[in-house]
């Protein structure tokens, strides 16, 4: 052993401490590729001249390519992360519309449907803001069975994802301020799906309701 080397990441610029890497001398473990790393102090593009003229000197038919800077070879390592972590949050935006969407149209027909009963509590004398906190705590009810089952599932996919994966401890599948963000968006969704049904209902005509009952 000639020496101990600092800690080098050799695949992954981001993520888990990397593996222990053994440093072999070129002559004993040669291939037919090398990669030369300089440090320089001055302009990348005139360093990448100077290595050039270099190369050519020692050997004209040695070719020299993907010549670029630190930053750059960082940006390349990191681009399809960073194209993945596109992808998948366009994914879930578009799910979380999906889910607003619908979750506006069926609380509003579950509250349409209740309608005539709350138009006969109004004829038995109920005030206009009993029947919104009504309203209100049915459907939160049912919004919180569905909430509580899905953060459920959630972190029992995430703990399943981790327990499979060797590199879990690097590996993060929850993200709680993401999560906070989802669930405010569906309580706001589900509230605002009440208003126009209560307002309609506390306009009826309490005689009318009673006929049509």
């Amino acid at each position: 052993i000639v020496g101990v080397a600092t800690t080098v990441r050799q695949q992954q610029v981001a993520g888990p401490e990397p593996d222990p890497v053994v440093f072999l001398p070129f002559r004993t473990n040669s291939s037919a590729t090398s990669v030369i790393v300089v440090r320089s102090q001055g302009d990348p593009a005139s360093t990448i001249s100077f290595l050039r003229s270099e190369v050519a000197r020692i050997d004209p038919n040695l070719p020299l390519y993907r010549v670029m800077s630190f930053e750059q070879a960082v940006r390349n390592a990191l681009w399809n992360g960073r194209l993945s972590d596109t992808i998948v949050r366009s994914i879930a935006v578009v799910a979380l519309v999906l889910a607003v969407i619908g979750l506006y149209a069926v609380t509003g027909h579950t509250v349409e449907r209740w309608t005539r009963e709350l138009g006969l509590r109004i004829a038995l004398g109920a005030k206009s803001s009993q029947i919104g906190w009504l309203v209100l705590r049915r459907v939160l009810t049912q919004l919180s069975f569905g909430l509580v089952i899905g953060i459920a599932g959630t972190f029992a996919f995430d703990r399943t994802f981790n327990q499979s994966t060797a590199q879990a401890e690097a590996i993060r599948m929850i993200d709680p301020a993401a999560l906070v963000l989802i669930i405010v968006s569906i309580i706001v969704v589900a509230v605002v799906a009440c208003v126009v049904p209560i307002r309609r209902a506390t306009t009826l005509d309490p005689v009318e309701t009673l006929r049509s009952t």
